[in-house]
């Protein structure tokens, strides 16, 4: 959603319709690393999410709404209590 949001940004401010990447590395003691590319699908995708969610984010700037969680970014793994007891099984290892 973030690279959606980026190249939206560097199209309305400079007219360049651009292709974002990211270069990731892993944290091994012998890293991995890699050079992804995003889908067209997915970006789009992200840009409908953010333009629908727009209404919301107003209310809630100005007050008229409460924000909801995401459940994934820092404040709410910062805000997160503990309800359920989740099966080991539902948690991806790699």
């Amino acid at each position: 959603m973030q690279m959606a949001v980026y190249k939206e940004l560097i199209k309305q401010t400079f007219g360049v319709d651009c292709t974002p990447l990211i270069i990731a590395v892993s944290k091994q003691r012998v890293p991995d690393k890699a050079l992804l590319s995003i889908p067209d699908y997915l970006m789009d995708q992200s840009m409908e999410k953010i333009e629908a969610d727009q209404p919301h984010i107003q209310a809630v700037k100005e007050g008229r709404e409460k924000p909801r969680a995401c459940g994934h970014c820092d404040y709410c793994r910062a805000n997160k209590v503990l309800n359920d007891v989740v099966d080991i099984d539902a948690i991806p290892f790699y």
